[in-house]
């Protein structure tokens, strides 16, 4: 193929083979191509390339909107599962299924205890998406205003059917009192670019 003055080679592929090219990258990859070569755009903003990175099932969305569409409305608000207590949205740059676990899905000692602990709603609270330690670092304020602190980090090898157990203990005899958990969040750790 001989390319046009001005344009690459590979983009003289058809749109087709580009985006499913695209498609085996990441949404944050997809993004770049788009705004790094016009030729790319198309390719990029298309449908298949956009719903590789949507999770299956019934969380896929409107047909009418766009796969684009869909996966940003994913990424920026958390869709409640059928338990009603687990909430699941998408990471912007990686495509990364996160999970909030409301803490009325959690085990908690004693929850059940009104002298130990009371159940109130708070508002700005929902079923998923904040979360509140061995190693615990200092809570920092989010960009919503809670409070998290990070309780660990874990690998997964086995695609999506591994299982994970999380436990928060108290590592004292002292009484406690103005704790509040919203709940537990999964969420892929961000590398740090050098």
């Amino acid at each position: 193929m001989e390319a046009s003055s001005g344009t690459c080679e590979i983009a003289q592929l058809p749109e087709e083979i580009l985006s499913a090219l695209l498609a085996l990258t990441t949404p944050r990859d997809a993004c770049r191509a788009a705004a790094a070569c016009r030729d790319f755009r198309g390719a990029a903003d298309s449908d298949a390339v956009w719903s590789r990175f949507m999770p299956r099932g019934e969380l896929s969305g409107s047909p009418a909107s766009s796969g684009k569409g869909r996966f940003l409305r994913l990424c920026d608000r958390p869709v409640l599962l059928a338990d009603g207590l687990t909430s699941m949205w998408l990471d912007r740059e990686g495509g990364a299924k996160c999970y909030m676990l409301s803490a009325r899905q959690l085990n908690i000692a004693w929850g059940d205890t009104p002298h130990y602990w009371s159940w109130i709603p708070i508002q700005g609270s929902r079923g998923g998406r904040d979360g509140i330690p061995q190693n615990v670092l200092l809570p920092r304020e989010r960009a919503d205003g809670w409070m998290e602190v990070e309780m660990g980090e874990f690998q997964n090898d086995e695609g999506e059917d591994g299982e994970v157990s999380i436990k928060l203990m108290e590592t004292s005899a002292t009484v406690k009192s103005g704790l509040i958990v919203q709940g537990i969040e999964i969420r892929p750790k961000k590398l740090l670019s050098l």
